[in-house]
């Protein structure tokens, strides 16, 4: 299928022919392992074998001598050492057996075969999906009637197929309010479809950039232009509503195409660089790594393409409909709208008494800011929030040395458990390890794929699913999301919310370590489903030669290898075709005898002068401890200690975590580090937040180069601290004081559009200052300020309406990320919006009066 890049089976079983003998047997005809894989290999002698001229004729001949069955195999000759030759079956049990398993699998409790089908990289999932299912549905006509195929035990294109829906209809909803808000600011259909036309134009132009660029519609790119709906009107917005006003005050016999060209060129400064200073400030975003930048570059990319499509728009587009529609529209209303005028009325007093008396303004912006600043530390970082999807895994961990048997029972009674929670709908568990898979487990791990059915509360079905199995000795379990599972291991290459790495030279002292940190992280509060895998050892089959032993007899070791891994694994010494279907032939030894030390140092092999010792001649066998994993990183022994946080915010307990550690005496040449999701995310929020602080430094010299004013430059940026208080205010009122990284992203959002607002602002007040040739008074900041209100009020509204469907998408399937980016978007534009109309009229008062100048209320108004 195009698109599949590994298709994993746990389960089942691979038929072999198996040729199982013992000691005690091989003894008997005094033979060995390698003698019984002679005599199957010259068993079996299909071929060609010429051809035979007769008379005018050149007939093929054909030797038959192929095996038909076990049955032939076992009458194979095996030539005795004492000249005698004995049949195969003499020595050895021949007969059909599944091949060793390194794997199992059980299927809502019973025994069952799963497929782990994963698809390539970039590749669409749900087009790899639809073909996957398709593929399998011609496979399931061809399966017995009595086979039962479960097709969604575990399917990620549900949940994406889910989100996409939720952010569809989170993007209509929000194009749909800020058509209805735009109605009611202006009272005109005509007028408002001069803006509202800018989001379609906007939005097809940068999915036209993004799917000649190879990108798909993904959640992220989806969720960028779901954030974006609002921010697409704001040039336009601009334009018709600056149009309109000059129209409204335009003389008689004024031509409409020369007032509409000189409103949409009197704001075209502004909105550019208004515009490109938003796309800039999206910089940071580009510039991350890892699977930070992988997951939120998209989002940005969608987003900076509408914003500078809007750009576009509104230069042309924009500007060419006002003058079609507008005019018309003056006409009908030739006064502004009475909610707009209501509003002006009362923000021209507000104003006039805070320029009057900025003091109390100023202090209490300043102390918003400080008190912001202060509480900050009560956030509480984290990677990513958990995703609402019905997929989650849970791990089974037994001690090192569980057998497949004990997992397989523990497993099938955890399996039957789970599914008796009302909400799960399955439950498959993969045990060990597969041919084809990365994982290296042993028997003794297990991973349990539990799907729950829709609508369910996850939070209080899962704390049921850990209930359950932790009625269950002898094994250690968690569970957690699937997506949240495979990010923490891409993070931590451990899949928990923490991981401690012990690194060392010595596995003594490793696993000291190991021991001592576990029992002193695990008193930390909040800390659970910690596991420090690989830091014990296993009983095992310990077979050591003796190197004088060896050359005494003339065995060489590679011998000693040889009929060890064949007696204990299973070693293919031929091949068995039966019609269409082949079948290896594998040697062994019979379990009984392997597991018997006594028994297994019996099995006999042939020394250089054909005489025949037992194992134990040559070896040392014993049971002793053995590590069935020895870990490594960057080169050095490594083990991993896992843990995970609940009750407790993930960074306070990453911290006492970190303190425990730093406490702990640990043994010589052994150090530690505390990694995982916290790490990643505390690392992510230290590149954002350089990368965003060298952003604004940029976007401060633009401006400079602007406004030609280090002060007016610095004017626009006040924005951004008032734009922090309401964002981080959002984050810990309605946040939970959770700060992901989703919110980090948008409060570098909502910064790029509070700076928009301030240069709207300040580049009407320095037109009309040019325009009129002298620095303006309170009374001419007030007008100036009050003309402005309408395209502010406008601009920060719609993005917020717009952004209002996101944020009732917090607990479904795609508002994972872009929920906190817009609840921290709306919260910095509460505040921002409101303080940029007090506060950057009193602080451009300040900062453009001369030195010496008297008192701007002294000062005539301009003309």
């Amino acid at each position: 299928v195009p698109g599949v890049a590994n298709v994993v089976i746990y389960g089942g079983g691979i038929r072999q022919v198996q040729v199982t003998t013992t000691p005690e047997r091989l003894w008997a005809v005094r033979a060995t392992l390698d003698d019984l894989a002679t005599a199957v290999a010259t068993a079996d002698a299909p071929g060609g074998s010429g051809f035979l001229d007769r008379g005018g004729q050149r007939l093929p001949t054909w030797l038959d001598g192929r095996l038909h069955g076990a049955a032939d195999l076992a009458q194979a000759p095996l030539p005795g050492r004492n000249h005698v030759p004995v049949p195969l079956a003499s020595v050895a049990d021949v007969a059909d057996g599944p091949a060793v398993a390194v794997g199992d699998a059980i299927v809502n409790g019973e025994p069952g075969v799963v497929l782990l089908v994963t698809k390539q990289p970039e590749q669409n999932v749900l087009a790899v999906t639809a073909a996957v299912e398709d593929a399998l549905e011609a496979i399931v006509r061809a399966l017995p009637a009595d086979v039962r195929v479960e097709r969604t035990m575990f399917r990620q294109a549900s949940f994406v197929t889910h989100a996409l829906g939720n952010l569809r209809r989170a993007l209509l909803a929000g194009a749909v309010l800020v058509t209805l808000v735009l109605l009611v600011f202006t009272a005109e259909l005509r007028a408002a479809m001069v803006s509202v036309v800018a989001i379609p134009l906007s939005l097809l132009a940068a999915v036209a950039v993004l799917r000649a660029a190879g990108a798909t519609l993904n959640v992220m790119v989806l969720g960028g232009l779901a954030i974006a709906v609002g921010e697409v009107v704001d040039d336009a917005i601009i334009d018709v509503e600056n149009a309109w006003r000059r129209l409204r005050g335009a003389p008689a016999g004024a031509r409409p195409l020369d007032v509409v060209l000189a409103a949409s060129v009197e704001v075209r400064s502004a909105v550019v660089y208004a515009t490109v200073m938003v796309a800039l400030v999206f910089l940071p975003v580009f510039l991350l790594g890892g699977l930070e930048g992988a997951l939120f570059r998209p989002l940005a990319l969608a987003y900076v393409l509408a914003t500078l499509a809007s750009l576009g728009v509104a230069l042309t587009v924009t500007p060419a409909l006002a003058l079609v529609l507008l005019p018309g529209a003056v006409a009908r209303h030739p006064e502004p709208p009475r909610l707009m005028a209501a509003l002006r009325r009362r923000y021209e007093r507000a104003l006039a008494r805070v320029l009057a008396r900025p003091a109390p303004v100023l202090a209490g912006s300043l102390a918003a800011v400080a008190v912001a600043v202060g509480l900050s530390p009560l956030t509480h970082l984290e990677f990513l929030p958990e995703f609402h999807e019905t997929n989650f895994v849970m791990h089974m961990t037994g001690a090192p040395g569980v057998g497949f048997a004990e997992s397989v029972r523990v497993g099938s009674e955890v399996g039957r458990r789970l599914l008796a929670v009302p909400g799960v709908r399955s439950v498959a568990q993969v045990i060990g390890r597969s041919t084809l898979s990365e994982d290296v487990w042993g028997p003794e791990r297990s991973e349990m794929m539990v799907q729950l059915a829709p609508d369910v509360d996850a939070e209080a079905v899962t704390e049921a699913l850990r209930e359950e199995a932790g009625g269950v000795a002898g094994f250690a379990f968690d569970i957690k999301q699937f997506l949240n599972e495979r990010i923490e291991e891409l993070l931590g290459g451990a899949g928990a919310e923490l991981v401690i790495r012990l690194r060392g030279l010595g596995l003594p002292s490793l696993e000291q370590a190991a021991a001592t940190l576990s029992e002193r992280v695990a008193a930390v509060p909040g800390v659970v489903d910690l596991h420090a895998p690989g830091a014990l050892a296993a009983p095992g089959l310990r077979i050591h030669p003796r190197r004088d032993d060896l050359l005494q007899h003339g065995v060489p070791a590679a011998a000693v290898e040889r009929a060890v891994r064949s007696a204990l694994g299973g070693v293919p010494v031929g091949r068995l075709l039966e019609g269409e279907r082949q079948a290896d032939v594998v040697l062994r030894v019979a379990s009984d005898a392997t597991a018997d030390p006594e028994r297994f140092a019996r099995l006999p092999l042939v020394t250089a002068e054909g005489r025949i010792v037992p194992l134990g001649a040559v070896a040392d066998v014993e049971i002793a401890p053995l590590r069935t994993a020895i870990m490594h990183e960057d080169g050095v022994r490594t083990i991993l200690v896992r843990l995970d946080a609940r009750g407790r915010a993930l960074d306070a307990v990453a911290r006492d975590v970190g303190r425990a550690v730093a406490a702990t005496a640990l043994p010589a040449g052994v150090y530690a580090e505390v990694g995982g999701e916290y790490a990643a995310a505390a690392a992510a929020r230290q590149r954002l937040v350089g990368l965003g602080a060298l952003a604004l430094l940029g976007i401060f010299v633009l401006l400079v180069l602007d406004f030609r004013s280090a002060r007016l430059a610095a004017l626009t940026m006040v924005n951004v601290p008032l734009a922090f208080v309401g964002g981080l205010a959002a984050v810990l009122l309605a946040g939970g004081g959770q700060l992901s990284l989703g919110a980090i992203v948008g409060f570098v959002t909502v910064f790029g559009i509070t700076i928009r607002n301030g240069i709207v602002l300040i580049a009407y007040f320095q037109q009309v200052e040019r325009a009129h040739g002298r620095v303006l008074d309170h009374a001419g900041l007030v007008r100036a300020a009050a003309d402005r209100l309408a395209p502010i009020l406008m601009t920060a509204l719609v993005t917020g309406i717009a952004l209002l469907p996101l944020l009732l998408l917090g607990g479904r399937a795609g508002g994972e990320i872009e929920q906190p980016m817009a609840l921290v978007i709306v919260g910095g534009l509460f505040t921002s919006t409101w303080l940029n109309l007090f506060v950057v009229p009193v602080w451009y008062a300040r900062v453009t009066t001369p030195a010496g100048a008297p008192p701007r209320g002294a000062r005539a108004a301009p003309p």
